[in-house]
């Protein structure tokens, strides 16, 4: 965990979800696989798969509160 802490503290999150990071003894650590272009390679497919991390954007407090929004936060939660 010490080393993910100091590699986001470098390179930020966005790096780190994108590239991932290093790990002495362990590595290269991947936290993303990329859609894959070739449906044939199966490994790469069952990567995809394993993905589990979910980017949503984040909705500042304003617009969350405010009487003007579309539809209320009871869509968002669940």
């Amino acid at each position: 965990m010490d080393r993910l802490v100091k590699a986001l503290e470098q390179h930020g999150p966005i790096h780190i979800i994108r590239h991932g990071f290093s790990i002495a003894g362990c590595g290269h650590i991947d936290l993303t696989e990329a859609l894959p272009e070739d449906r044939r390679n199966v490994t790469v497919l069952k990567r995809y798969a394993a993905n589990i991390l979910r980017v949503v954007p984040q909705q500042s407090d304003f617009w969350w509160r405010s009487s003007r929004s579309p539809v209320g936060p009871w869509s968002f939660r669940g």
